[in-house]
């Protein structure tokens, strides 16, 4: 998704800022005027502005260009100290428009790769106006991994084009989802590392490659920072760029405890917050889990019989 913010193509250019270096001769008294005028004229004419006198000064000034004709314009200035001596003279270049209310930009094109020329790009409409946001989306096309130059242009209810703005994407190497054979992640942080916390979930080619099962965390700690990195692999053997996600764990379910009433056993935890439902599983070893059901609630009852050592697990659909 790109978002393309089109502004007007011509705009209305009534006064200049800027700012410049003092560069005239200090040494026989402080800078104290500067001196300009446009285009063809010259310093007998030209026009002046009184400075706070110093001998290292930065300053701007402002110029009207109501007067000036269509296209570019010179600017010519240069500074004066207190003894009369002048700097060596510089020049800006300004562009001022042949039109002083611009017209509403109403069309985009795109393009990725070669220009086809004016008006036989990919077309996207715009609600006309002279300051405008448009979020649409690039076909990349075939090819092989690596980057796009995109080009992209807007015109104006008058027919004009803008100049060419060149964006630069990169085109990923994901497998194609009738491809993807399995999704792997591991975790890095506090306490975690790729050799202690890869896991791998088998894909059927051909569907989307989701999974909905619960991340195991044993690795990680309540309350820390990690970033969980995943990626795809293909029937090929062929690995996808991986996706690098940071989060900071709430998902471990805290103050898990039991009691006992008669021969009701009561498990108990604090909620979780965004999960919509608990899996409880138990074993009679630690390691040894088998799930026992799910719950929308923060406790689990069941007869108690037999010692068991218990495992609760927040879910999200």
């Amino acid at each position: 998704m790109v978002k393309i913010r089109a502004l007007p193509l011509l705009l209305a250019l009534t006064a200049l800022a800027c700012a410049f270096p003092a560069m005239a001769d200090s040494r026989s008294g402080p800078i104290s005027t500067l001196q300009w005028y446009w285009n063809d004229g010259n310093w007998s004419s030209a026009q002046s502005q009184i400075l706070t006198p110093g001998t290292d000064i930065t300053f701007s000034a402002s110029f009207s260009a109501v007067d000036l004709p269509a296209g570019l314009n010179w600017l010519h200035y240069r500074v004066k100290n207190g003894a009369g001596k002048t700097s060596v003279p510089q020049h800006l270049t300004f562009y001022r428009p042949d039109r002083q209310t611009p017209d509403p930009v109403s069309r985009l094109e795109y393009f990725a790769g070669n220009d086809p020329g004016l008006g036989q790009a990919t077309q996207i409409d715009l609600v006309d106006g002279t300051d405008v946001q448009q979020a649409f989306q690039i076909n990349m096309g075939e090819g092989g991994i690596g980057f796009r130059n995109v080009g992209v242009r807007v015109q104006n209810s008058a027919g004009l084009w803008s100049q060419l703005h060149w964006t630069l994407l990169l085109r990923p190497g994901f497998p194609n989802v009738a491809d993807i054979s399995s999704i792997n992640w591991y975790f890095t942080g506090s306490g975690a590392n790729e050799a202690s916390t890869t896991v791998s979930a088998g894909i059927t080619p051909g569907q989307n490659p989701t999974v909905n099962e619960a991340i195991p965390l044993t690795q990680l700690v309540q309350g820390q920072a990690y970033l969980m990195h995943l990626s795809v692999i293909s029937t090929r053997g062929k690995h996808s760029q991986e996706y690098i996600h940071p989060f900071t764990v709430n998902w471990i379910p805290q103050n898990v405890e039991g009691s006992v009433a008669g021969q009701l056993f009561t498990l108990s935890w604090d909620a979780i917050y965004g999960a919509t439902g608990y899996k409880v599983l138990a074993g009679t070893t630690p390691g040894s889990y088998t799930l026992l059901g799910a719950t929308p609630n923060t406790w689990w009852q069941e007869t108690a019989i037999n010692a068991k050592f218990f495992r609760v697990v927040a879910v999200r659909n």
